[in-house]
C-alpha cells in the first residue's frame, strides 16, 4: 500500500487541508464493484460499512 500524506495551509480560509493518498484495491461485488479501503483510512476518517462517501472524478481521475 503506498501512503503519503501531508498537511497545507490554506490562507484564504484559514484552514489546514489534511491530504492522503493511497492505493486502494477494486473488489467483484456480485455485478458491480467495490472499493477496499485500508483500515487505517476507514479508522482515521471513522468511516463505517453503509456510510456514504463522495468520490470526485477530475480529468478521469478519482
Amino acid at each position: 500500500m503506498l501512503t503519503l500524506g501531508y498537511q497545507a495551509f490554506n490562507s484564504m480560509t484559514g484552514y489546514y487541508l489534511k491530504i492522503v493518498l493511497f492505493e486502494a484495491t477494486l473488489v467483484k461485488w456480485g455485478n458491480s464493484v467495490g472499493l477496499a479501503l485500508p483500515k487505517p483510512i476507514r479508522d482515521g476518517m471513522n468511516l463505517n460499512p453503509g456510510d456514504k462517501i463522495t468520490i470526485v472524478v477530475d480529468n478521469d481521475k478519482i
